[in-house]
């Protein structure tokens, strides 16, 4: 949290720019245009599934959808999360070409993302947690 005294506005504008300048920055992002391997696919999905571990421990607002114990788990099976406060569903699943694909659906309002670092999908998923349950108050 950025703490700024409004009684100098111009420190609280070069602390703000100081503070945003790491989400505004341009941030170039190669990606290969060639489908990953399947050994990759499989570590990501390894990835992923530590990634939803820590997000879920972190009590974020957010359950694992159970998976029945007579169904296999690949590495392109989608992982699906809620957040029982609103309703929210999250689908998360290793992208063909590497990178993770997010579907968010709350109520008739969905968003979607492909390619997603573990990173971009982290700060997607704590965002719309917040939201929500920041709506839902």
């Amino acid at each position: 949290m950025v703490s700024l005294n409004l009684h100098d506005p111009d420190d609280a504008q070069r602390r703000l720019q100081a503070f945003l300048v790491q989400f505004t920055a341009p941030q170039w992002v190669t990606q290969s245009q060639t489908d990953a391997t399947i050994e990759d696919q499989e570590r990501a999905a390894e990835v992923l599934d530590i990634v939803l571990d820590i997000l879920l421990d972190a009590q974020l607002g957010l359950m694992a959808d159970l998976v029945p114990a007579d169904e296999e788990q690949f590495w392109h099976s989608p992982r699906r999360l809620h957040a029982p406060e609103t309703g929210a569903r999250f689908d998360i699943r290793v992208g063909a070409r590497g990178g993770y694909d997010l579907r968010v659906t709350v109520g008739n309002t969905v968003f979607t993302d492909h390619a997603m670092s573990f990173e971009a999908l982290t700060m997607a998923l704590r965002s719309f947690a917040a939201l929500r349950r920041e709506a839902a108050a």
